[in-house]
């Protein structure tokens, strides 16, 4: 209805059969309502046409998180986009457990380093890069699942001997 819009959705919601990981997952995202929000979900999203076109639609090259690039051009071009969490729209992707849920973000994962890597290469400045700090929240979870690997391998070889004492 405003005209000043020119791409509108929200956020998934997600089913009631969904488990604990995928509700989890659901707080994650952005509830914030209005134009200051850096993404809307395609699976739940309006655009207009001309602005689709001028910005070249969905890049092909992008196995997922094109959304993400999407919005990002469609700001770039100096588009408003808006979230109105009254527009909603189930996605029955959630993750049901903890194995689904790594099998997803590794998924997401792997675009998400093609679209950092897409800005260094074009000059970007590091700190103007689209998702720098889900790609250093990333590094961080990488060393700290190294550092538990590097610690349990040791005691799986017996490298460590536990000593029991009673007092």
């Amino acid at each position: 209805a405003n005209e000043s819009v020119d791409a509108v959705g929200s956020c998934h919601l997600i089913p009631e059969e969904t488990g604990w990981i995928g509700r989890i997952a659901e707080l994650v995202q952005s509830k914030r309502v209005g134009s200051d929000v850096k993404y809307i979900p395609s699976g739940n999203m309006l655009v207009k046409r001309q602005c689709f076109d001028v910005i070249g639609g969905f890049a092909p090259s992008l196995e997922t998180s094109e959304d993400v690039d999407f919005c990002n051009r469609l700001k770039k071009h100096g588009y408003k986009i808006f979230l109105n969490p009254k527009i909603c729209a189930v996605h029955y992707g959630a993750p049901m457990g903890v194995r689904e849920m790594f099998v997803r973000e590794m998924w997401h994962g792997k675009t998400m380093v093609q679209v950092f890597m897409s800005d260094i290469r074009s000059g970007r400045e590091l700190r103007s890069v689209r998702n720098l700090r889900l790609i250093m929240f990333s590094g961080v979870n990488l060393l700290l699942i190294l550092g538990m690997v590097s610690g349990i391998y040791p005691m799986l070889k017996g490298a460590y001997i536990l000593f029991v004492t009673s007092a």
